[in-house]
C-alpha cells in the first residue's frame, strides 16, 4: 500500500472512531450516522474521483491534501459536538 493511501486510511479511521463516540452519545443515533456518512460519501466521491482521474502534473497531491483537509474539518466539527455533549451531560 502506498504511503499516501495509508495516511488517507488513517484519516478515515480517526474520523470513524470519533463518529462512533458521537453516535454512542447521541439521542438520534440513526439520524446522526446517516447525516455524517452521507456528507462524507459526497465529498469523498468528488475528491477521490478527482484524485484518480484529474491528477496530471502533480495535481494529485493537491486533491489528496484537499481530501485530508476536508476530513480534518469534518472531524474537528464532530469533536466540537462531542466535547459540547460531554460538558452538557456533566451539568
Amino acid at each position: 500500500m502506498a504511503d499516501d493511501t495509508q495516511i488517507l486510511l488513517l484519516c478515515y479511521i480517526v474520523y470513524w472512531i470519533t463518529l462512533a463516540f458521537i453516535v454512542l452519545k447521541s439521542k438520534h443515533k440513526i439520524r446522526t450516522i446517516v447525516l455524517n456518512l452521507a456528507i462524507q460519501i459526497i465529498y469523498s466521491m468528488i475528491l477521490l474521483y478527482n484524485l484518480e482521474y484529474n491528477s496530471a502534473g502533480g495535481a494529485g497531491l493537491a486533491w489528496l491534501v484537499y481530501l485530508m483537509l476536508i476530513i480534518a474539518v469534518h472531524w474537528l466539527l464532530n469533536m466540537l459536538v462531542l466535547i459540547n455533549k460531554g460538558f452538557n451531560n456533566n451539568k
